[in-house]
């Protein structure tokens, strides 16, 4: 892309130069044209003359016209072939940036999910230890036990939910990847 860049640059360039030198002296074709010299054959002698006719000095400028629109045409094309080459550069740039922005975004999301996951697995440890201590010392009856599980059961199903939020946010960081 910098390689196509780089030659649309030294394209305008010389394309400026161009036209430069032929805005310089623009009538230097049509006077090169007019003074080149004639030659004609009367009476077995050749006569040079310097002079042009009208239609031929028409002829000239007309020619000479033509070859400064086709430089200049040329010219409008190449700078309009760059604009566009810039345009889909600078597109190009920013739907590259915005890709970047969404993988930092998916990458933030899956490590705050993988720590809530840890969090709520520490929590659970935690509980099981804290209920497995109280049950051997007695000090729950029978419904306490009761809600302690249902806490416990409760716990592991929101783990079961953060894995899959994990498993899911890890499938999007992998598709905004590739």
């Amino acid at each position: 892309m910098k390689a196509k860049l780089i030659l649309s640059a030294i394209l305008f360039s010389g394309m400026q130069m161009v036209a430069q030198q032929s805005n310089e002296n623009p009538n230097t074709i049509a006077t090169d044209t007019l003074t080149r010299i004639s030659t004609k054959n009367i009476q077995g002698e050749r006569i040079i003359s310097n002079e042009k006719t009208p239609e031929e000095i028409e002829k000239a400028q007309k020619k000479a016209q033509k070859e400064a629109d086709k430089k200049a045409k040329e010219f409008e094309d190449a700078q309009k072939k760059l604009e566009k080459d810039q345009k889909k550069l600078e597109r190009e740039q920013k739907e590259l940036a915005k890709k970047q922005g969404k993988i930092l975004s998916a990458e933030k999301s899956v490590s705050k999910a993988k720590s809530k996951l840890e969090k709520e697995q520490s929590k659970l440890t935690e509980n099981q230890a804290k209920l497995d201590k109280n049950k051997a010392k007695g000090k729950l009856t029978a419904i306490e036990i009761e809600k302690e599980n249902i806490k416990i059961s409760k716990q592991q199903i929101k783990i079961t939910e953060l894995m899959m939020d994990v498993q899911e946010k890890e499938k999007k960081l992998l598709k905004l990847r590739n």
